[in-house]
């Protein structure tokens, strides 16, 4: 933790861990590097084809976090990420992944290489989305990451969004607890059973920026007690 810019105080050895859907800060980072958005515009059309649709129904039965879509649906650029920052689908990080790329593994090369000039020096992505546990760095790197995706208005717009309305599962609730609290403006959870709870956050006081992040926080076998327990000690931090 600490003001963006400034020193980082940490805690715990700063060992690569999985870090879950925190992941997909890079990859809406990427996103919007790649295909800029301005203050109201919704971005180009990203559109659903017949794999797509499949690669949602064949991930229903394993717990992700998705967004259903159907063959031949249509989401704009904004939906998508407010899709994959606000309930945290898997599925339409490996959307934004091929629309950007050509393909989800050439858009993993992409996260590697920025993460590289971005001198995370602990990160290792090995999916858009994090589910996969190769995916891992630490509260440093995501901390310094986070530093950067806020510079963007639009992203920092969208993480601070206390709700969506998305195409199919109508009104989202941001799964971020610590939101409107504190201060706080962001940014994005994530929980698998490998991660434990994880969260990066932002908040606002007065002109100042503070960020930070916690990782690998596990209770018991609960990946929703996990996640409390990380929201617990950001509160604490902040």
């Amino acid at each position: 933790v600490g003001l963006a810019g400034a020193h980082l105080r940490t805690y715990g050895d700063q060992q690569p861990v999985p870090i879950a859907s925190v992941a997909k800060v890079m990859t809406a980072y990427l996103i919007l590097r790649h295909h800029p958005l301005r203050a109201g515009q919704n971005g180009p059309t990203l559109h659903v084809d017949a794999d797509a649709a499949a690669d949602y129904q064949n991930r229903r039965s394993s717990g992700q976090s998705l967004l259903e879509v159907r063959d031949g649906d249509e989401l704009t650029e904004r939906a998508a990420l407010e899709a994959l920052l606000i309930p945290s689908a898997n599925n339409i990080a490996d959307l934004l992944a091929s629309w950007d790329a050509g393909s989800v593994s050439a858009f993993v090369a992409r996260m590697n290489v920025t993460g590289r000039q971005l001198g995370l020096t602990n990160t290792h992505y090995a999916d858009p989305s994090g589910f996969d546990p190769g995916t891992v760095s630490t509260a440093v790197d995501q901390t310094r990451l986070a530093e950067h995706a806020m510079r963007d208005s639009t992203f920092a717009a969208i993480v601070d969004e206390p709700d969506v309305q998305l195409p199919r599962a109508g009104d989202v609730q941001n799964y971020n607890a610590l939101l409107g609290h504190d201060g706080v403006v962001g940014i994005k959870t994530g929980s698998t059973d490998q991660a434990g709870g994880a969260v990066v956050f932002a908040a606002r006081d007065g002109h100042r920026l503070i960020v930070g992040a916690v990782l690998g926080q596990k209770i018991g076998g609960s990946t929703r007690g996990s996640l409390a327990q990380a929201f617990g000690v950001a509160r604490y931090l902040i």
